[in-house]
Formats: structure tokens, sequence, C-alpha cells
């Protein structure tokens, strides 16, 4: 596990990434369209629904994750909002639900390149931003102590 350092700068990292994330998803949703041909999805098309569904469920992880910890605190009620005090005491559940985040935004990215669409640059840029920074925060909590 990581070491106390490393874990709190994760938790600090957290509350950007979650904006990012946010971010990615609404402008992946809102300004591309999956490409058709006479009404029906074509294969790339698919792919890139597929790649902003993945991307949402890696969102709705990060979110869950971020509600238990407020929700919940570790007992010793010293502990300010953000810190997420809850997963500090079950950090191995918490591992596992950020990385199954970061496998699904890693499978929305490789939908996102083999998906065609207009403007299907914009959820390339995103997944590869968001899967960049989702591990680098799961990788804090990884270090070595």
């Amino acid at each position: 596990m990581g070491s106390g350092f490393a874990i709190a700068v994760g938790f600090f990292y957290l509350w950007p990434l979650m904006i990012l994330i946010t971010v990615a998803v609404y402008v992946c949703i809102a300004y591309t369209k999956p490409e058709n041909h006479n009404g029906a999805l074509t294969n790339g098309g698919k792919r890139m629904i597929w790649s902003r569904a993945f991307l949402g469920v890696g969102c709705a992880i990060y979110y869950i994750c971020v509600a238990i910890g407020v929700a919940l605190d570790s007992g010793d009620g010293t502990e300010p909002m953000l810190v997420l005090g809850f997963w500090d005491n079950h950090l191995h559940a918490f591992l596992a639900l950020i990385v199954a985040a970061d496998v699904s935004m890693l499978v929305a990215m490789v939908y996102a390149f083999r998906g065609r669409g207009s403007r299907g640059w914009i959820i390339q840029i995103a997944t590869v931003v968001v899967v960049i920074s989702s591990t680098f925060v799961t990788f804090l909590f990884l270090l070595p102590s």
C-alpha cells in the first residue's frame, strides 16, 4: 500500500480528477455524434457509443467512491470532509473500485480510437487525458511505503 503522504496526495488529486472526468463525459456526450448510414449505426458508431458508456461507468464509480467517502467518516470525528476518511480505513475496497474505474476508462479509450463519428477526435483526446490522470491517481495510492 501507499505511504501516508502518497495517499494524502492521492485524495487531494481525486477532487480535480472528478471535475475533469465530469467535463470529459459531458463534452463527449454533448459534442460528438456516432457515425450512421441511412439511420443505422455503423460498427464505428457503435464503438463510439460504447466508448461513451464505459467513460460514464468509470465516472460513476468515482462518484460512488466520493459519495461513500463523504457520507461515512473514519469514526474519530476530527477529519475534514475532503479527506474521505472512511476510505483511509478501507483502502483495499477503495483500490478495487478505482482500479475498476481505471479499467472501464481504458476500455473507453480503446473503443474511442476504434469508433467513428463526427468530432470523434474529442472523445479520443478526452479519454486519453482521463486515463492518464486516473492512472496517476491510482499509482499514488499504490506507491510503496
